[in-house]
């Protein structure tokens, strides 16, 4: 420990800044070891006796209210540094010199802080420290490596000290690099990702897709934002420490909707960061389509299409229902025509089971209540709301509203292609929420409408070509039916004779069927040099060249190359429809053969050819 005050200082850095600093930092050095201190206490206060200690040696001292010992004995230090540290160590004290104060406290009052350090490296201000004589070597001192971070622990006045100087060396750098670097506004327009932010609005709900812009402020405004670069832990911190003190330097970011494109105003050196986060940002996704089918069948039926659910839970007169299949202990269930049925359906389960729905729904057991579709981008969440909406009134003393209750069904689905994005039937994870209620028919409590509702959360991965089915809930249906005879059971009084009321119950379970499918853009990827057939001679008579045209899909999936499986299902399907076709060699993606369905007229000797029978 250094007794006297340095007078001169080697770094510019610090002088430019010392007199942000609240002590005095030139007075003339004071030799503690050639003054005598001699003190006889006799019960007296240990904060008057190192306060006379200070004055003696032509120093103020500053003693904690802490410290409330008192003290008795004689003293004569031949070492002021030995005498505190046997204060201290005798009353739980520390104590800090800053050249013109002494500073005693109690142990328990020692601070910790972490330091962020921005523009000056830890080096620096450990050197800055050390010339300017507030460095200590008995206080808690941790750079953490790599983060330009400091932890720091000691008494108040050494915690301020260091913390002042480091705020003085940041501001002056921050400076420097104000004059070196002149703001600068830049435009970058963005080719696949919305600049701007995108409402979902449904019912009293909103939910917001943040744009590249919202991204870019809410990584680039935060002092802890952790920005990953490629080139390494230093480059990410160089650009934390260069984002947050552009942004508390008035650095801008701004999304131009009529553009698509992001301003940006901040300093010149700091505008490569900008490009290389947008162009992460600014990807293309793929179309994702989305096919739900809601579907309605009688209990009594759902043997005949080989679903059993065995598991379940109670509430009330429904019954929440997860699927499992009748079958082995695998879960699979084999129909009757030898097919496995499972919770994951490819295209021929698929279309078993939607025939034996068609099969039932004529019969008045089955109904396919709805079949929407939805198109997304993957990592997009996509929103389907049908509600109907009615108004309870509600009467207060002085005041009357009007409550609005909502009910119907709500399909929220945040598809993603998982894996390997290049194979034949990649992956496609789906994010779903169901939410399906209804108004109960009768069931008014006090003149006050009843309402029931399910919600259904899951997480599930289905390949290219594949349907999920999701169990619903059982539901008792009540159905009021007047029998009467003609102009007889309308006469008042005797036509009560005449006409009969029956209530038909009937309890129905309701399946959700989700079909994602990804969307090859446009015929681009049709027309190319290789494996791929030209289809612009197919497309001469489709005047609506889009998704849901069915010509156009079907013209589309007839041509591209698929696993040999899945072409000979499709060959399968064509048969249906009266289409012989065969199959051409061509390679997958992957490298793999596939095989691609051409229908034309064909020689029965070929094995690749299918023909309808006559």
């Amino acid at each position: 420990m250094k007794w006297t005050k340095l007078a001169s200082y080697s770094r510019a850095l610090w002088v430019i800044g010392f007199s942000l600093l609240s002590m005095t930092v030139l007075a003339q050095p004071l030799d503690w070891v050639d003054r005598d201190f001699k003190y006889y206490a006799n019960n007296d206060s240990l904060r008057d006796v190192i306060t006379n200690f200070a004055t003696n040696y032509g120093v103020s001292a500053a003693v904690s209210g802490q410290v409330s010992e008192q003290i008795s004995g004689r003293f004569s230090p031949d070492d002021p540094e030995a005498f505190l540290n046997y204060l201290a160590s005798l009353y739980n004290l520390t104590w800090y010199y800053d050249g013109a104060v002494l500073y005693v406290y109690k142990a328990v009052e020692t601070q910790s802080k972490l330091i962020q350090l921005d523009q000056v490296r830890v080096e620096d201000l450990r050197d800055t420290l050390e010339s300017t004589g507030i460095w200590e070597e008995r206080f808690g001192w941790r750079a953490i490596t790599g983060k330009g971070s400091v932890y720091l622990a000691g008494p108040p006045r050494y915690v301020q000290l260091v913390t002042q100087v480091a705020e003085v060396l940041e501001k002056h750098e921050r400076r420097q690099v104000a004059k070196n670097d002149d703001f600068y506004i830049e435009i970058i327009p963005l080719k696949y990702a919305s600049a701007t932010d995108r409402s979902i609005s449904y019912r009293d709900q909103e939910i917001v897709v943040p744009g590249v812009a919202s991204i870019l402020e809410n990584i680039l405004s935060g002092v802890d934002a952790n920005i990953v670069s490629q080139d390494g832990e230093e480059a990410e911190k160089e650009a934390k420490s260069q984002v947050s003190s552009g942004f508390r330097n008035g650095a801008k970011v701004q999304a131009e909707p009529g553009l698509n494109a992001i301003i940006i105003r901040d300093a010149r050196s700091r505008l490569p960061l900008y490009r290389r986060l947008i162009q992460q940002l600014d990807r293309p996704q793929r179309q994702i389509e989305i096919g739900l089918s809601i579907i309605d069948i009688s209990v009594n039926e759902l043997e005949q299409i080989g679903v059993d659910w065995t598991v379940g839970i109670e509430a009330g007169d429904n019954r929440v229902i997860d699927i499992n299949t009748t079958g082995d202990i695998t879960g699979n269930t084999t129909l009757g025509n030898g097919l496995d049925f499972s919770s994951v359906l490819d295209k021929t389960n698929l279309n078993y089971l939607l025939a034996q729905v068609n099969l039932l729904q004529q019969e008045g057991s089955g109904q396919i209540v709805s079949r929407p579709t939805l198109l997304t981008q993957e990592n997009v969440q996509a929103v389907l709301s049908t509600s109907e909406t009615f108004y309870i009134q509600l009467i207060g003393e002085q005041t009357q509203s009007l409550e609005k209750v909502t009910s119907g069904m709500v399909f929220k689905v945040t598809p993603r292609i998982v894996g390997d994005r290049n194979a034949a039937r990649p992956d496609i994870s789906l994010s779903l929420q169901i939410e399906d209620g209804s108004q109960i028919p009768d069931g008014a409590i006090n003149g006050v409408p009843s309402t029931r509702k399910t919600e259904m959360s899951t997480l599930a991965t289905v390949k290219q070509g594949q349907s999920l089915l999701i169990g619903g809930v059982y539901r008792d249906e009540i159905t009021q039916r007047l029998r009467k005879i003609p102009l007889l059971g309308d006469i008042p009084w005797v036509g009560q004779l005449f006409r009969s009321q029956a209530n038909t119950k009937r309890r129905t379970v309701r399946l959700f069927i989700v079909e994602p499918r990804i969307i090859t853009h446009g015929l681009g990827n049709n027309i190319v040099v290789g494996n791929n057939q030209d289809l612009r001679g197919q497309m001469v008579g489709i005047e609506d060249i889009s998704n849901l045209n069915q010509s156009f899909r079907s013209a589309l999936r007839l041509y591209r190359c698929q696993t040999t499986e899945e072409a000979i299902q499709q060959q399968q399907g064509l048969l249906i429809d009266g289409m012989s076709s065969r199959r051409q060699d061509c390679k997958l993606p992957t490298g793999e053969m596939g095989a691609r369905i051409v229908p034309s007229e064909c020689d029965e000797a070929d094995l690749s050819c299918f023909l309808p029978t006559e």
